[in-house]
Parts: structure tokens; sequence; C-alpha cells
């Protein structure tokens, strides 16, 4: 019997392991740090150690953040994403605790040492509002949405205020603003089971799934029709405005014919 234990110890560790990778969303992070370098790169920042520096600091506070909201949405997730680590028992919620903490003082560190105030102040706020978030404001009709929303936009200016003009970053941002403003409302469409049944009152609960998903669109629709403004005034050439047509509008415009 000891190396069958042997080996279930050994399964239990590697199924742990990967755990801990899986709950923090890694693709989710990665276009953290991705979106830190396109503010960083819009607003002229040099593609030097501080915008790597502010990149790899972002995506340690967004993994937390992924974390924290696991860690409250445990229940939740037993009826709309069983196959999560917490749910499925991959990892236990005290473990699960210890690695927010690892994540999230991390990624305070390099921004309270090594980069400007700017970036002090929007990672120490991008924390609270992630916590806050996951623990209370989740729960709250388009509040909590808005707040993701906001911190999924300000990833953009953490890189832009690096750079010689981060009012530019400013763009990105707010174009991210909203995409993920609509998102968060069509995934309350899409969580409504879940958030029912544990108490949760989302736009969904509150008004049906219908009238979520309608609202969802509008902020899609939003970014749409302002993507080309800033090549439109100058400030983008003629690269952006193709990319954003080919690789934003007509992936949303697609979501918004589904949603509606």
């Amino acid at each position: 019997s000891f190396p069958t234990r042997r080996s279930s110890d050994l399964t239990r560790l590697i199924a742990a392991a990967i755990g801990l990778v899986h709950v923090v969303s890694p693709l989710n992070v990665v276009l953290t740090a991705i979106s830190v370098l396109v503010g960083g790169l819009a607003s002229y920042a040099a593609l030097d150690i501080p915008i790597m520096i502010a990149a790899v600091s972002a995506s340690l506070i967004a993994a937390g953040g992924y974390v924290v909201n696991d860690i409250f949405d445990v229940e939740i997730d037993r009826i709309n994403r069983p196959d999560r680590p917490l749910p499925r028992g991959d990892i236990t919620t005290q473990a699960a605790k210890l690695w927010y903490v690892i994540l999230t003082l991390t990624g305070l560190i390099p921004p309270f040492f090594l980069l400007p105030t700017p970036n002090r102040i929007i990672a120490l706020a991008a924390v609270i509002a992630l916590f806050a978030y996951a623990a209370w404001l989740k729960r709250t009709p388009l509040v909590g949405n808005l707040v993701v929303a906001m911190v999924s936009g300000v990833v953009f200016v953490y890189g832009g205020v690096i750079g010689a003009a981060p009012i530019i970053s400013l763009v990105p941002g707010l174009l991210a603003f909203a995409y993920h403003l609509g998102r968060e409302i069509l995934k309350a469409a899409a969580d409504r089971l879940g958030d029912e049944a544990t108490g949760a009152v989302t736009v969904a609960v509150l008004w049906g799934e219908r009238t979520a998903m309608r609202l969802a669109v509008l902020p899609l629709i939003a970014v749409i029709l302002v993507s080309p403004l800033p090549t439109w005034f100058g400030w983008f050439g003629e690269r952006y405005l193709i990319a954003v047509i080919v690789g934003i509008n007509v992936v949303l415009a697609y979501v918004i014919r589904q949603a509606w």
C-alpha cells in the first residue's frame, strides 16, 4: 500500500500545482501585461526596464484579483463553474488565501520601490478595488460591473504614466472600460442561475437575462462608434484603425448580434 499512497500524494501535489496556475486565469494575466505595454508604448514610453517592471507588477496584482474572486465565489462556482480549482478541490481555501497574499504583495513591491508615484497610487487602488469587488460589490447591480471595467481600463494608464504623454493612454483605457463593462454584464446573464441560488443580486437576477444582454450591448456599440476617433483626430495612424476594425469591431459586431 505504501507505493499506492505515495503515488496518490504525488497526484494530489500535481493537481494542486496545476490548480494554483489555473486559478489565476493565466491567459488574462498575460493580456494584462500586454495592456500595460500598449499603454506605455502609446504614451511614448521606452521599451525598457520600468515598463517591463510595470507589466509584471500589474500581472501579479491581476492574478491576485482572480484568486480572491474565486475565494469569495466558491459556492457560486459550484453551480456555474464546477471545473474551477476551488470547487473541484484541487486546492484548499487556505492555500488560495496564502496564494492571494503572496501574489498581491509581490505585485505591490515594484511600484513602491521602483516606479513613479502615479503607479503606486494606481496599484494600491486596484488592489483595494479588486478585493472590494470580490467581497461585496460583485453582488451589487452595475456597481460591481463598473468597478471591474474601471480596473481593466486603468491597466493601460498604469503603463501610460511611465511615458512622456500619459494622456494618450486614456484612449485604449476608455475603450477597454466600455468593452469590459459590456462583457461583465453579459457574464452576469450567463451566471444568473448560480448568482440567484446564492442570493447575489446582479443585473440579470434583478431584471432578467434578456434585459441584461440588451443592456450589455450598449457599451459594446459605444466601442465600435468611438474606436475610429483616435485616427480621425490624428493621434494614431491607419494601422491602428485597421487593427481595431478587423481585430475588435468585427468580433464585437458578432457578439452584439448574438446578444440581441
